[in-house]
């Protein structure tokens, strides 16, 4: 049925009733079927939010560092003297409070801070105690030897087996040792090969094919990495003749290096030299080439006493003396102290009672955990390290305060393979941390960009990378120092911990790549450049990225922060005090057996 069988009227206007004029008043609206295609390159952006997360968190320097700390002290020897390390004396968070120090309220026993290796110490002067005398060199001159005697594992002739003061690092039988002498005795002076490793001593004893002769030596040694046959015999030397003092660039505003007289003698600025002196002992061994003035002088970093400025003819002053030198093919070992920088204040992190917050043991020692958190971002954007590298590890250091409960001083000294802990005197103190200032707490003598020292490491320029020899331990005992130094008390039951734990942040890769320096092409800041005209460096892993693996690193980023958590173990072990030596195990005391010489020492 239609609008016609209604006799309906289709008004156009917009009021519908018989008044309404028959007319359009709407405003028509062209809807034009039109199309074009969209440019995918200029208006279409596809992002991959998985590289924009890796993008982000490595450009990131930003940390935030949080970790459990266990203090680990459960030591029998202690009761000997009635000293327990109590959770007031020693606890993280002690019973009576906090202190406040620069305004910021700080625990009474412990202090953290976030450092990173900052400059290299190679001068620094290592004094070993022995019972036979002390060891004293300076780090760069490598290991020092705390024996030499005889083995016999082939059942022929007897071989040298030499036993050193740190942990040698070797790791493989064949690799090679420089032996340098410290006295008159030049029998061994020169490169051995490794054949083997002293049962029950592998890390300290080392047995070498050389023949055994019989004498009392004392020196240092250091590995050298693939020598020719040519550097282990000493062959196609060059005679020296004149010697002269000056600075390490040659010149004559300081006289603490050599310059050493050669024609024509081609060498280049890093590489090395065994220097053989049969007059002079303190000369022989292997130095690096620091400056090379011209092709007919080089300089070698070696005082030579009562050298003058003026070039003076060896056998002038030493008549039959023969002072040789040759260009070492392999690669010598560098030797130094690490010195770590702080980066942070005592207001950027807070510490806290830890859930379940007892250890395993159950005895009466501190065995109490503790949580604590950096709430301020520790930023290493533009840090580098003391080889100028882009950071791969800080470190948490621990500093054990001065405390009035039982006459606490915490020193900074070599661990127990750099100073013996058991001496028969006193440690060789690096640095003094904490005194006590008669005003209830311990000082704090290492603030925000302070240095402290770290650890004592070996650094190979054929592998590119450090490898720690000694780590560095924080010592206290019932030793009471003031702000002078003044000793109130001597001797009596000690104990060690070591102050810094590793955070690794970043890898280098395993390969090592190595070019010819071209002007042209840019590589990275840290690279190293070798003597013969290339460069070499390792890569830094990406973070999430893992070579082979096993090789990398991989932690939680959130708003452009790295958030690191970890497990602290602190081992607080106990030292003999310096005058008694016997321990009685069964009746669980010491044997007060004094050693000569060592009464009123400090322990």
């Amino acid at each position: 049925m239609s609008n016609q069988d209604y006799n309906i009227k289709r008004l156009l206007g917009i009021y519908k009733n018989k008044v309404s004029i028959n007319e359009d008043n709407f405003m028509g609206v062209e809807l034009p079927n039109k199309s074009k295609q969209v440019e995918p390159d200029q208006n279409l952006y596809i992002v991959n939010s998985n590289e924009r997360f890796n993008e982000e968190r490595n450009s990131s320097g930003c940390y935030r560092i949080s970790g459990k700390i266990d203090l680990m002290t459960s030591n029998i020897y202690s009761q000997a003297f009635n000293n327990f390390p109590t959770e007031e004396d020693w606890g993280f968070l002690n019973g009576q409070g906090l202190a406040i120090l620069d305004n910021n309220l700080i625990t009474k026993n412990w202090v953290l801070q976030i450092t990173y290796p900052f400059e290299s110490d190679p001068n620094r002067e290592i004094v070993s105690r022995e019972v036979d005398g002390d060891r004293i060199s300076i780090a760069e001159k490598g290991l020092q030897i705390k024996s030499i005697t005889k083995t016999n594992v082939t059942g022929g002739i007897d071989q040298l087996l030499l036993r050193t003061v740190q942990n040698h690092g070797i790791l493989e039988i064949g690799e090679y040792v420089y032996i340098t002498p410290d006295q008159g005795n030049l029998n061994y002076l020169g490169l051995h090969r490794v054949i083997g490793f002293e049962f029950g001593n592998e890390d300290k004893g080392l047995i070498l094919e050389t023949t055994y002769q019989g004498d009392i030596f004392y020196g240092n040694v250091k590995r050298v990495f693939e020598p020719s046959l040519e550097d282990t015999l000493f062959l196609n030397n060059t005679s020296i003749q004149f010697l002269s003092s000056c600075d390490s660039n040659g010149n004559t505003t300081n006289i603490d290096h050599t310059k050493i007289y050669s024609d024509n003698h081609d060498l280049r600025i890093g590489e090395w030299v065994d220097l053989r002196f049969n007059n002079f002992n303190n000369m022989n061994g292997i130095f690096k080439v620091v400056a090379v003035p011209n092709n007919n002088e080089f300089v070698v970093k070696y005082s030579f006493p009562s050298l003058g400025l003026i070039p003076f003819n060896v056998n002038g002053i030493y008549p039959g003396a023969q002072l040789n030198y040759k260009v070492i093919n392999g690669v010598p070992s560098n030797y130094y102290f690490r010195k770590f920088k702080i980066l942070t204040n005592f207001s950027d992190y807070e510490v806290y009672k830890c859930g379940f917050s007892t250890n395993v043991f159950s005895d009466n020692f501190n065995n109490k955990l503790s949580l604590f958190h950096f709430d301020k971002n520790i930023d290493v954007t533009d840090l580098t390290d003391n080889l100028g590298r882009p950071l791969s590890e800080i470190y948490l250091t621990l500093t054990k305060r001065s405390n009035p409960f039982g006459d606490v001083i915490s020193i900074l000294e070599d661990n127990s393979d750099v100073v013996p802990l058991n001496a028969y005197m006193g440690p060789i103190i690096l640095d003094t941390l904490s005194y006590w200032d008669g005003s209830n707490i311990g000082t704090i003598q290492k603030y925000k960009d302070d240095l402290l020292y770290g650890d004592f490491v070996e650094y190979n320029e054929a592998f590119l990378e450090e490898k720690t020899i000694a780590n560095i331990v924080n010592r206290f005992g019932v030793t009471r120092v003031d702000n002078t130094a003044t000793v109130y008390t001597s001797d009596g039951p000690g104990y060690y911990y070591q102050q810094h734990n590793k955070i690794q942040i970043r890898k280098f890769s395993t390969v090592i790549e190595t070019v010819e320096n071209n002007p042209n092409e840019i590589y990275p800041d840290y690279a190293q450049i070798n003597y013969d005209g290339t460069i070499s460096w390792r890569d830094v892993l990406e973070i999430g990225y893992f070579e082979d693996g096993i090789n990398g690193v991989d932690y939680p980023f959130m708003n452009g922060c790295h958030y690191l958590f970890d497990n602290y173990t602190i081992y607080i072990r106990s030292q003999l005090p310096t005058n008694y030596v016997d321990i009685n195990t069964e009746q669980v005391n010491y044997s007060k057996t004094p050693v000569t010489g060592s009464e009123g020492k400090k322990c």
